[in-house]
This record gives structure tokens, C-alpha cells and sequence, in this order.
């Protein structure tokens, strides 16, 4: 359960938005930002941390230890950025081709679409009459 304070910043965020009271906005992108994140950085500690411990352990002095952290996290770092932005990269064009085929299927198959968005707020809760119009 959130604190009082944080329930308050958000309810003062959601109001400076423009929301109504008890509006809790979707997260969107950030969530996905956040994932990425902390998946990031407790790869990147695990791994320096094994690097430096498996150096230790084959006797190398102090500054070859340190010399062999820096450089695996800089080969780290350059090795995720390069991964995270063919991910994203890959990941945009496979949602633009499945937003092109939307649009194809709203052109050439509307009645099929409407019937599947229809369906989709059903499983939703959302009533007939509230569709209408």
C-alpha cells in the first residue's frame, strides 16, 4: 500500500493532468523503462561482480583486478546498449507491421473489426447501450 505522501503526490499530479478524483492514469512506456532498468543493472552488477571474484581468485594484484572490472563494464555496457537497441528497433517495426495490418483489416474487413472491438469491451464490462451512438 503506497504512503500517505506518495498517495498525495499522486493525486496532485493526476489533478495538475486534468483527471477526476480516484483517475489512476495507465503507466504506459514507463513500466517497460523501469523493467528495463532494473533488469540492467542487476545484470551488470552479477556480472562484474563474478568478473572481479574469478580474477581474485587467479591471483592478480590490485590494479589488474581493478583495470579487469572497468573493462568489463565498460564491454558490458556497450554489450547491452547495442542489445537494448536492436530489441527496440525490432520491436518497433514488428508494431508498425501489426499497426499496418489493423489498418488493412479496418479498410477491407470493418464489419469484422467492429464486431471484435465490440467484443473486446464486452469481456470488459462495457454495456451495449454505452456503444451505441
Amino acid at each position: 500500500m503506497p504512503s500517505t505522501i506518495t498517495m498525495t503526490a499522486m493525486a496532485l499530479r493526476n489533478q495538475q493532468a486534468g483527471y477526476p478524483p480516484g483517475y489512476v492514469p495507465h503507466l504506459g512506456e514507463t513500466r517497460q523503462y523501469w523493467r528495463d532498468i532494473i533488469l540492467g543493472v542487476n545484470d551488470g552488477l552479477v556480472s562484474i561482480f563474478l568478473l572481479v571474484v574469478g580474477v581474485v581468485g587467479g591471483g592478480l594484484n590490485t590494479a589488474q583486478v581493478l583495470l579487469t572490472a572497468v573493462a568489463g563494464a565498460l564491454a558490458g555496457a556497450i554489450s547491452m546498449a547495442a542489445g537494448e537497441y536492436l530489441a527496440t528497433k525490432s520491436q518497433e517495426e514488428v508494431l508498425e507491421a501489426e499497426l499496418e495490418l489493423e489498418r488493412s483489416h479496418i479498410r477491407d474487413f470493418r464489419d469484422m473489426e467492429m464486431d471484435q472491438l465490440r467484443g473486446f469491451f464486452f469481456d470488459m464490462g462495457v454495456k451495449e447501450e454505452d456503444l451505441a451512438g
